[in-house]
C-alpha cells in the first residue's frame, strides 16, 4: 500500500472553490480501482492550510487514476486556487487501527 500526503496552501479568497475541488477529487477517487481511503484535514490554526492523505493499494492504481483524472482538470485552474502544493508518496510499513 502507498499513501500520498499533500499539503495545500489555499489563496485567501479561494477557500470555498478549493474545498469544492477536494470534494470532486474525492468523488472520482472513491470510484477508482485500488482506492482505499482519503482524509481531508484543515489546520485549526490556519484554515487556508489543507492536507490530504490518500491511500491506494499500490502505485499503479494511483497512477492509473491520476492519468484519467488529469484529463478532466487543468493545471491553470489549480494554480489559480493555491499558493503552494507539495505532495509526497510513502510506502506503508505498518498500519494500526482501533
Amino acid at each position: 500500500m502507498i499513501t500520498i500526503v499533500a499539503e495545500h496552501d489555499v489563496k485567501s479568497d479561494s477557500l470555498k472553490e478549493a474545498l469544492e475541488i477536494f470534494d470532486k477529487v474525492t468523488e472520482t477517487s472513491v470510484k477508482a480501482e485500488g482506492f482505499i481511503s482519503r482524509q481531508i484535514l484543515v489546520s485549526k490554526k490556519d484554515s487556508k492550510k489543507i492536507t490530504t492523505i490518500t491511500t491506494w493499494e499500490n502505485q499503479e492504481a494511483r497512477d492509473k487514476w491520476r492519468e484519467n483524472h488529469s484529463k478532466t482538470r487543468t493545471q491553470a485552474s489549480i494554480d489559480a486556487l493555491f499558493t503552494h502544493e507539495l505532495a509526497q508518496t510513502y510506502e506503508i510499513l505498518k498500519s494500526v487501527a482501533v
